[in-house]
C-alpha cells in the first residue's frame, strides 16, 4: 500500500552528509519552480496558490535529500498557513520518527486537520494507523471506515486501501472481486498501487484467470507511475519467463530500476506465483 522509502531518524543518520550544498541547490530550484509555475496554473485555472506553496516545496526538497529536521521546519510553517499536504507529510515524519522523536498522538492529529480540511489522502493515512495499530489497537473496521471516507473524497489511495481489506480479508471475508472493482477505481484515480494490484491478481489467478501478458500490462503501468515493487515484478517475470521468453539481462535492468527508487526488491527473491509476493504490496 503507502510505498514509502522509511526515513531514518533526525537528519539521516547513517548515511553521508553531502552538506547544505545540494539541499540548498535543490529547495532553490523546487522554490524556483513553485515561484514560476504556480502562478502561471493559478491563472489559467481561476484559482488562488496554495497557500505556503513555497515552504512546502522547500520541505520536500528536504526531505527527499535526507534532512528531515528541515523538512519537519519547513512542513510546520506551510501547515501554518493551512497547505493540507503540508499537514500530511508532517504527521508522516511523525509517524516514522523522522526529524522529531516518533510521535503517533502528533501524527494523528495532523492527519485529521488535513482530513478536516478535505483531504481524502489525510483520511487514508488515519484508516492506516487503525489496520496498523500504531498509537490505536488494530482495528479494521475504522480503518475501512476512514479509507472509504477518502474514497469518497477523491484519494486513489483510500480506494486502494479498501481493495486491499477484501483481497486479504482484514475484518471482511475475502472478495476478489470486490477488491479488483476498488483497485479498477484506484488505478483510474492514479494510483500505482491499484496498477500494481491489479497485476498481482492476474499473476496469481486470484478471482480472474491466472494471465501473465494482463499481469505485465499492469506492472509495467504501475512501474511507470513510479511503483519500486512493480518494477521489481516486472522483473521476476523475466526471470522466471511468466508470458515472456526468459532474460535475465532485462530482469537485472528492472531490479535495479527498483532499487534505485528504494525498492527492497523483495518479490525478485519470491519463487513462482508465491503468496508472499503478493504480500510485498502492503504498506510497510
Amino acid at each position: 500500500m503507502v510505498e514509502y522509502a522509511t526515513p531514518r531518524s533526525g537528519d539521516a543518520t547513517g548515511r553521508t552528509d553531502l552538506g547544505p550544498v545540494p539541499w540548498l541547490l535543490g529547495a532553490a530550484i523546487a522554490v524556483l519552480l513553485v515561484g514560476v509555475t504556480s502562478p502561471l496554473v493559478s491563472l489559467a485555472s481561476g484559482a488562488r496558490p496554495l497557500p505556503g506553496a513555497v515552504a512546502l516545496a522547500r520541505g520536500v526538497a528536504a526531505k527527499n535529500a535526507g534532512h528531515y529536521r528541515r523538512a519537519l521546519a519547513d512542513f510546520r510553517r506551510s501547515a501554518g498557513a493551512g497547505n493540507s499536504p503540508a499537514m500530511i507529510w508532517l504527521g508522516r515524519l511523525y509517524e516514522r520518527g523522522a526529524g522529531a522523536p516518533l510521535n503517533y498522538a502528533k501524527a494523528t492529529r495532523w492527519f485529521r486537520k488535513a482530513a478536516a480540511a478535505g483531504s481524502g489522502r489525510a483520511m487514508a493515512e488515519i484508516g492506516l494507523l487503525h489496520y496498523r495499530g500504531r498509537g490505536v489497537p488494530v482495528d479494521y473496521a475504522k480503518a475501512m471506515k476512514w479509507f472509504r471516507k477518502g474514497a469518497a473524497a477523491g484519494s486513489g489511495r483510500a480506494m486502494t486501501d479498501v481493495g486491499i481489506l477484501y483481497d486479504h480479508g482484514r475484518g471482511v471475508p475475502v472478495d476478489y472481486a470486490t477488491a479488483m472493482k476498488w483497485y479498477r477505481k484506484g488505478a483510474a484515480a492514479g494510483s500505482r498501487w491499484a496498477m500494481l494490484n491489479i497485476g498481482l491478481l492476474y499473476y496469481s489467478g486470484h478471482g480472474v484467470p491466472l494471465n501473465y501478458a494482463k499481469a505485465m500490462r499492469w506492472y509495467r503501468k504501475g512501474a511507470a507511475a513510479g511503483s519500486g515493487t512493480a518494477m521489481s515484478n516486472v522483473g521476476l517475470l523475466f526471470a522466471d519467463g511468466d508470458g515472456v521468453p526468459v532474460d535475465y539481462g532485462k530482469a537485472l535492468a528492472w531490479w535495479r530500476k527498483a532499487a534505485a527508487v528504494g525498492s527492497g526488491v523483495t518479490s525478485a527473491s519470491c519463487t513462482r506465483r508465491a503468496k508472499a509476493c503478493r504480500w510485498s504490496t502492503l504498506r510497510p
